[in-house]
């Protein structure tokens, strides 16, 4: 058994994700599901484009016009009269795909006061009641109501949803949720400016930009600031069919791709620093100690203490035998001409010679170092009283571990009670063969 780096590469980082499929597995199906979730359940947004061709003569030194266009565009002097005349303060929550003024047909609210959402109940006929928490208000389509907020009138000229919810927006909150929404750029190389605004319904989201615009135009007709240039709409917004918000797609692409980020993160913290080892590369970095299977096309050759005779064999829990590797550790010392000879204190059998707890260990193993150039002492776990009376400091021990998974904390405490006692250990030998089949 030769000592090798601590090392992680592509082969071990793949060997921690195989060992920690399930949390990739999860994680994925995590990611996809949440995908579905926001497809099914988050607010939806449409996207209304418009464009206007800015023609300008900049005087020498001042400001890029375009840039000057793009500044008063998204303003809050052309966007509050936009906000006013779509009764943007109204925001309808419930069905998404109804634009606040097709509920509310005038409203006039007070300058500032918190956001308040209503249930909207049809009781019967015209009439209805609006909630707000604790606060019942009860309403005539086409006649107006006074809340807290302010007075509106809901829509008489139009059929009603039975049932709706809408949020009541002071004009600083509009202004700031529309601004958010609203993006005013320039196109590379030309004078074409692009207005897009986003809307939970399609045709908000085509009404605003244009009503944008047409304030806009209106405004350079009236006030001249010296740019000696026209302006004129290029595009005219209509309601788009597709939403941008969310894409099935995208969504599901980002929903899954974040999932397998994380299920392999997960997997990687699972499989290298979790409650179990698998292989002998996760036990070498857990203990520190080498570590290989045991296997015909490897070597079993054992370093640690180069004055030792005594190889102890300890295994680390009840499911596995060290008779495989006694018999394979006694074949190697044979073919480099040492004579070995195996003592058996595991209570399952021996190979060769057998003892009990009532003779003196030491003194058996004692005489065998005199007669023998290598002794294998075969011992039942680490705990018991042969293994404790057979450990010293000039004796080296080889810890025998199952195949398939491993606690983590056994394997560091049986290394850590070694370094105590100042035991040293060649390594862990990972017994995949059967005791029966010759190895």
């Amino acid at each position: 058994m030769t000592q090798r780096a601590d090392r992680i590469d592509v082969i071990e980082l793949a060997q921690a994700v195989r060992r920690g499929w399930r949390a990739l597995a999860a994680c994925t199906i995590l990611g996809a599901l949440g995908a579905i979730a926001v497809l099914m359940f988050a607010p939806r947004r449409f996207a209304g484009t418009a464009s206007v061709v800015v023609k300008t003569a900049p005087a020498p030194g001042a400001p890029a016009p375009l840039e000057t266009e793009v500044a008063i565009l998204s303003s809050r002097a052309l966007v509050g009269p936009v906000i006013d005349s779509l009764g943007l303060q109204v925001d309808v929550t419930s069905p998404r795909s109804v634009a606040g003024r097709d509920v509310v047909g005038q409203s006039r609210l007070k300058s500032a006061f918190p956001k308040v959402t209503y249930a909207v109940e049809q009781l019967s006929g015209a009439r209805y009641r609006l909630t707000a928490g604790e606060k019942h208000f009860t309403a005539d389509a086409g006649e107006p109501v006074t809340l807290p907020e302010g007075n509106l009138v809901l829509r008489g000229d139009t059929i009603l949803p039975s049932r709706f919810t809408f949020r009541l927006l002071d004009r600083e909150d509009a202004l700031l949720a529309t601004q958010r929404r609203l993006s005013a750029s320039k196109t590379t190389g030309s004078e074409v400016l692009t207005i897009t605004f986003q809307a939970s319904d399609s045709t908000t989201a085509a009404a605003f930009p244009n009503a944008l615009i047409a304030d806009y135009l209106a405004r350079r007709r009236t006030v001249d600031r010296g740019e000696g240039g026209d302006v004129q709409q290029l595009d005219v917004a209509t309601p788009p069919k597709r939403v941008v918000f969310p894409q099935p797609a995208m969504t599901m692409g980002i929903g899954i791709g974040a999932g397998l980020f994380f299920g392999v993160v997960m997997a990687l913290f699972a499989g290298m620093l979790g409650r179990y080892v698998e292989d002998p590369q996760s036990i070498e970095r857990t203990t520190g100690v080498p570590a290989l299977r045991l296997d015909t096309s490897v070597p079993l050759l054992v370093s640690g203490n180069a004055t030792s005779s005594t190889l102890l064999l300890v295994p680390i829990d009840g499911r596995v035998s060290t008779a495989g590797v006694a018999e394979r550790l006694a074949r190697v010392a044979l073919a480099r001409g040492n004579e070995p000879t195996v003592l058996d204190l595991s209570g399952a059998g021996s190979l060769t010679q057998s003892t009990s707890l009532t003779t003196d260990v030491n003194a058996v193993m004692t005489r065998l170092e005199a007669r023998h150039a290598m002794v294998i002492v075969r011992l039942p776990a680490l705990a018991a009283d042969e293994t404790a009376a057979a450990l010293r400091p000039e004796r080296t021990v080889v810890f025998v571990a199952p195949p398939g998974r491993l606690e983590r904390r056994l394997l560091i405490d049986a290394v850590q009670m070694l370094r105590r006692l100042d035991v040293p250990c060649a390594g862990v030998v990972v017994n995949r063969a059967s005791d029966s089949a010759r190895v």
